[in-house]
Formats: C-alpha cells, structure tokens, sequence
C-alpha cells in the first residue's frame, strides 16, 4: 500500500507512528499496574516512550523475518494493543494554570519550528547520512545486501531506535519518505517538554516550573530537535528514566520501577552514550537511595527480572554489530594503534584546555542551553552545604549528580576522541551536553524551591 503525497500522508504517518503507539504505550502502563493519579498528560508521555519502544522491537522483527507481510500491518498490531487498555477515568493534571499556558505556548512554537524545517527533504547532515541512511538500508534489504549497503551509512554501528522509527513510518507508507519520516522523531521534542513539565508540576514553586519550562524547551534547537537526529530522543528517554525513578521514591508503586527499565531500554537503543547513561543513572540511584531502599525494601524478588529488558537491548546491539563486522571508531584504536586510555595520555597536556576552555564557556553562555547545566550544579552544590547528609539521599541529589556525571564524562570523551579535538568540540559539544539540559532543569526545580510532598 502506498499513501498519496500531501497532507494525507502527513495525517497517516502522524496517526500510525505517533498516536498509535503512544496509545499502545499508555495500555501496557495500565497493564504494568499504574493507575491515573499521575495525570493523563504524564502517563501519556511516559506511554509514548514505551510505545515507540515496543514499535522498533516489532519494526526490528518485522525485518528480521524478511517482511512477511504489508508493513501497514504493523501499525495495526499496536492498534490491537492499544485495545486492551483498561477503561479508566483519566485523572486530571493538576498542573498550576501559568505552567498550562507555557506549555501550550512552547509546545505551539516546536511544532510551529517543526513545520518549518520540514519543508526540506532529508539529505544532509547526520540526519541524512547516518540516521536515515541506515533506515533505508534496513527497509530496502529485499533488494540487495543489507551486509553491501551499511559500509555507505555513517557510523552504522550506533544503535538502530531512530532508523527503525524511521523504517516504521516507511513500512506503514509503502516506500520510503522524504520528510515525513521525522514525525516520531520530532514528537520526541513534545514529549520531552511535557514529561519535564509533569515532573517539576507538583514539586517546586510554579515561578521555577514556568521558568525550567520555557528555558528548556528555548534549548532544544541545539540539539536539532526538528530534525532526524537521535539527540532529543536520547534526552527524553533519560528524563523518562529518571522520572520513573523519582516517581517510584516517591510512590513506592513497582510499576514505576518496571517503566524505567523499559525507558532504559529505550534509551540504550537511542545512541551509543544512553550505555554510559544507564550506568551513571545506576550509580547515583544506588548511592542516593540506599538508606530509603534498606529501610522500604520496594523490590521484590521477581521485580528484578525487568533488569532483563536493558540487558537484552545492550545484547541484541552488540549481536547485530557483531554479525555485520561494525564498530564503533571513538573506543576503536586510532591509526598508531592508541586506544582511548592511550589517546588521553598522549594528548593530556594539549587537549585539557581546549576541552575544559570550551565546556566553560558554553555553560556560563545562556545562548545554547539557557545556563540550565550550570544552575543545576550549583544549586545541587549549594543544597548540599545545606542539607549534608539528607540531601544526599534525595532525589534531588540523584538528578545533579547525573548531570555533574554526565558533564564530567563528556569531557573526558572529547580527551580520547581519535578527531581532531578542535572539530570535534565545534561540531558536537552543544548537541551532546543537551542530552543533559532537560534532566538539568529537572534538578533546578527539585534543589532551588522545592515543595515538600
């Protein structure tokens, strides 16, 4: 089957691969055990990321099995799904009125960005070139080689949720599409604000909510959130993970705990950095939980078993890397033989200024990440002269010390990059540390005024 260019192809793709499994996602929460408390808004979202998780696992079978049937199919299965939702009353947000009308204002403004970049096909760029190269290397495998098409993909070891989001919208459309493809992509940039939004909603003064809100969402061009790239999918999927733990702290409701081992799992299949992501996430959730966890004991035994869903994303990564000789050239050993242990003692001296030069002047430079990064760590600082102890079991400090993580392990990435460092940083570094800007404003609301719930 093929849709006819025009709107009806953009009202097809927006149904089949946004709403559908975003409706899919909100089904299997309900079926996870959560009920409405959190508010239809923040159920929606955090359904949308295991929608869409759940949408590549099918898209990635689909493939695997040679196409077996119309790709339109897929998208009815998700329907079947989204079905069997038990009938529940939504429960309303709740939000504070001002923080309703920044959302809407700046969810109006992305989409408004939205339809402006989507005027111009996908060609260029990483978008372009890795993202949706290698999604039409996937789809297209029927007519040749799949082995023959991923040497011409840039970076084709990265991990496969975006083209395979991407080869959603194709299979749903009967061949492949020139912009309507960004569709689920860009709806990640909605979901971020709103997840973020839901998340601050009830727990810090409406002033900071407005405020992290609107900063936040000003950020998201840096990452090329309009567009076909993985970064604003990555982000959200932290923040989806991250939330789901607060929440599960908060609540105690196991069904938090399985959410965020299904976003992790998201979120490892997002980008190559969601591995590093996932352990720093562990770390500080171990280390600032642990006398909450001794004392409440939320898990039992069988919960444990949702660690499988991150560990087999990771596994099934690795295999497909594995099967089809990929690798990733940043951990890879450089022309000399260095790997990234050996690049950053040969290149210590050189490169720590020009890293930590520009890390400093992007965080105290409001233009790409509206000084969110930095606010963050030094309130978290702050917080923790403050509080001491009792801080450091909080959920606020499970959030900085992500963000302080991330920072620090981001630049000791560009230290070992095997590129020349200067390009390196120009090219990347905005684009990366915004993976942590939403998380970023999540901790400013949680460590500078605070409501105690």
């Amino acid at each position: 089957m093929a849709v006819p260019e025009g709107v009806l192809s953009w009202l097809w793709v927006a149904t089949a691969c946004v709403v559908v499994p975003a409706a899919a996602g909100r089904a299997v929460l309900a079926a996870l055990g959560l009920g409405n408390a959190p508010g239809a808004v923040v159920l929606w979202c955090h359904g949308y990321v295991v929608g869409q998780g759940m949408a590549a696992v099918l898209v990635a079978l689909w493939l695997w099995a040679g196409q077996p049937v119309p790709g339109v199919v897929l998208p009815f299965l998700l329907v079947a799904i989204a079905c069997c939702r038990r009938r529940l009353a939504d429960a309303p947000a709740r939000w504070p009125p001002w923080l309703r009308v920044a959302v809407v204002f700046v969810v109006v403004a992305f989409v408004f960005a939205c339809l402006r970049t989507n005027v111009l096909p996908i060609i260029h760029a990483d978008e372009g070139e890795m993202w949706t190269a290698k999604a039409k290397v996937l789809y297209g495998r029927p007519m040749g080689s799949l082995a023959a098409g991923l040497p011409w993909v840039g970076h084709a070891d990265y991990p496969s949720l975006n083209p395979l989001l991407q080869v959603s919208a194709f299979a749903a459309s009967g061949r492949v599409l020139l912009t309507e493809s960004r569709l689920p992509l860009q709806a990640f940039g909605i979901v971020v604000v709103l997840l973020l939004a839901g998340g601050v909603a009830a727990r810090t003064r409406q002033w900071l909510a407005v405020a992290a809100v609107v900063a936040c969402a000003a950020t998201l061009g840096s990452a090329a959130a309009t567009s076909a790239y993985a970064d604003t999918l990555l982000a959200c999927t932290l923040l989806a993970t991250v939330d789901a733990l607060v929440r599960w702290r908060d609540e105690g409701d196991p069904a938090w705990w399985r959410i965020a081992c299904i976003a992790a799992g998201t979120m490892l299949a997002s980008k190559n950095e969601g591995l590093m992501w996932t352990a720093l996430v562990s770390i500080c959730a171990c280390a600032t939980s642990w006398s909450w966890f001794r004392q409440r004991r939320p898990l039992r035994r069988r919960e444990l078993g949702w660690l499988l869903v991150p560990i087999a994303v990771v596994l099934a990564g690795q295999v497909f890397n594995a099967v089809h000789g990929l690798h990733n050239d940043l951990v890879g050993a450089n022309a000399a033989g260095r790997g990234p242990f050996g690049r950053l003692l040969d290149h210590f001296d050189e490169r720590v200024p020009m890293v930590f030069g520009k890390f400093g002047r992007m965080l105290v430079d409001p233009a790409p990440h509206r000084l969110l990064p930095a606010l963050c760590v030094v309130a978290g600082f702050v917080a923790a002269l403050a509080g001491g102890r009792r801080f450091l079991q909080s959920q606020a400090a499970l959030v900085v010390g992500c963000v302080v993580g991330g920072l620090v392990v981001y630049m000791t990435v560009f230290l070992t990059s095997p590129s020349d460092v200067g390009w390196h940083l120009a090219v990347a570094a905005e684009r990366i540390v915004e993976h942590l800007v939403p998380l970023a404003a999540y901790g400013c609301c949680l460590t500078i005024a605070p409501v105690v719930r």
